[in-house]
């Protein structure tokens, strides 16, 4: 019987802000939820209203959800690749990206 590592199933899942940065470099095995959490722009009104998940290889759909109250956001089923995360209105920072064990559906 042949056994085979199970990092040679596994694939890189990387997210980039809109500044470039990486902000999650990880290995996953199936489609993942990511939860992005956005920091206030201090002596601002400014909030993020929604948020961008774009495939930079172009290879899987974009998708933009709404952000709730406390500045989170979770987009289930994120498969492998690299993903860049942007915020409408643009410019506000993430403040972190993180896989998320259990996820509600978008």
């Amino acid at each position: 019987m042949f056994l085979m590592p199970l990092d040679l199933f596994a694939k890189e899942l990387r997210i980039v802000d809109s500044l470039g940065l990486t902000r999650l470099i990880v290995e996953i095995e199936k489609p993942e939820a990511v939860e992005v959490r956005f920091s206030r722009v201090l002596g601002t009104s400014i909030s993020v209203q929604a948020v961008r998940l774009s495939n930079v290889d172009g290879l899987a759909q974009e998708r933009t959800l709404g952000v709730d109250r406390s500045g989170i956001v979770v987009f289930s089923e994120v498969s492998s690749g690299v993903w860049k995360v942007s915020t409408l209105p643009e410019g506000i920072p993430v403040a972190s990206v993180a896989l998320r064990n259990s996820a509600p559906a978008e």
